[in-house]
């Protein structure tokens, strides 16, 4: 028995011994984590893929095919071709590249993320002072912006109100990051009025009149080339 119980006391006494080790490796490794300089830890960095416009950075995606598909997209969003409305060329006014960059992944964004940014476009607010004669589109119309961009900005108007003169409006306007350039052939559908054609019948009463046959509009389909300067705010400029 006494055997046994000196077995049990060395095992234990070895077990402290390892215990105590393990605690102050620990102790080293932390203070040796806390002790690493700033431009070591650049090590935790990850390599991504940059969204340059203009020469600064916009924003990151994780390979270089997200951000293809990303512009991809927005082209689609804003030219909308279709059967109807087919997109010979379409070209960015601004520079845009995509450069490898290293960054924390934390900064990292999804694709839809983006999209959603390149649409909405630049937030600014301005100021505009009601003039005489002011109407709600007559302010939109002078400040480059919609009519619904003028009704956010100010809930208390209506598409119909008539703003006093001498208020400062503090109105949303949205520019964007990008503009497309783009050619296309469009399709559309007009209307052809129909000819109306009088006759004078003496056998009516003065100030009668009587419809022999009911017209109606005709339509006929018109195929024109354009070029246009379009961005998400969807204004644009047509030749």
């Amino acid at each position: 028995m006494k055997k046994s119980h000196s077995i049990m006391i060395i095992v234990f006494s070895a077990l402290i011994i390892i215990l105590g080790i393990t605690y102050f490796q620990n102790d080293i490794l932390a203070a040796n984590t806390k002790s690493i300089p700033t431009e070591e830890k650049t090590s935790f960095l990850v390599d991504v893929s940059g969204l340059y416009i203009d020469g600064e950075l916009f924003t990151v995606l994780s390979a270089p095919e997200d951000v293809e598909e990303v512009l991809t997209k927005y082209k689609n969003h804003i030219t909308k071709p279709s059967e109807n409305n087919i997109i010979h060329a379409s070209e960015f006014s601004e520079e845009v590249s995509i450069i490898q960059v290293k960054v924390n992944p934390m900064e990292v964004r999804e694709r839809d993320e983006v999209l959603s940014r390149l649409i909405q476009g630049k937030a600014n607010f301005i100021e505009y002072t009601v003039q005489k004669d002011d109407s709600v589109w007559l302010i939109a119309r002078k400040n480059g912006i919609s009519i619904q961009d003028v009704l956010e900005s100010s809930p208390d108007l209506t598409e119909h109100s008539l703003p006093p003169v001498g208020k400062t409006l503090e109105l949303l306007k949205r520019t964007p990051y990008l503009n497309i350039l783009s050619q296309g052939t469009r399709v559309v559908q007009e209307v052809i009025p129909f000819e109306v054609e009088t006759t004078s019948d003496p056998k009516l009463r003065p100030g009668s009149s009587i419809i022999k046959d009911i017209g109606e509009d005709g339509q006929t389909e018109v195929t024109y080339s354009y070029v246009e300067k379009k961005w998400g705010s969807n204004q644009q400029e047509k030749n």
